[in-house]
């Protein structure tokens, strides 16, 4: 059948059957939509955290024992709601996989130079893949792959195999490089 036959029945079909067709799109499985959906519950229900910017894109989360020190309080644009200037970050474009830590712009660019130059120092070996240079608006101090790439068949079994992945590496997370990250950051710039 040369395509323009085929055009023209798929468009009588759509005609005859728009509103079934219609909310089959509407409500196809959408995997990342569940994975957010997840990891948001998973953030929220950790005291440690503080859900921030949450967006089709972006997952956003803050220390709660960093709330009160000022340097991050004073953020010189919107980067987030909370207008804070360092946080966790999970992005759709990886399907939540990569775990970063991301310093936004602060008022001051010595401040962001000075919090930047501390996480990417030798000796704190703690910020894993720390970018080699400051971006001028953001820049990722710490990288950790959550998850890796799943190739199920069904969207229920994908995220069953991202849960149980990401949960693992989330518990070792929580008990290594969070507590030691969350405690370079106290002793190095204080909670007030």
């Amino acid at each position: 059948m040369p395509d323009e036959e085929l055009i023209r029945k798929a468009k009588i079909f759509y005609q005859m059957h728009s509103v079934a067709l219609n909310f089959i799109f509407e409500n196809k499985p959408d995997h990342l939509a569940d994975r957010k959906e997840w990891l948001c519950k998973l953030i929220e229900g950790d005291k440690n955290f503080i859900l921030d910017r949450n967006n089709k894109r972006f997952i956003n989360f803050r220390v709660a024992d960093w709330e009160n020190i000022d340097i991050f309080s004073s953020l010189s644009n919107n980067w987030t709601t909370s207008k804070k200037g360092l946080m966790f970050e999970l992005c759709s474009d990886t399907g939540y996989r990569s775990l970063k830590l991301v310093l936004g712009p602060l008022a001051k660019s010595s401040d962001r130079e000075a919090v930047f130059s501390f996480c990417s120092s030798a000796q704190k070996g703690i910020f894993k893949n720390c970018m080699k240079h400051i971006g001028s608006s953001w820049v990722s101090v710490y990288i950790r792959t959550m998850a890796d790439k799943i190739q199920e068949e069904t969207d229920e079994r994908r995220l069953e195999g991202f849960t149980k992945q990401f949960s693992k590496k989330w518990e070792v997370f929580l008990k290594r490089d969070f507590r030691e990250i969350r405690n370079a950051i106290i002793d190095e710039y204080g909670a007030n």
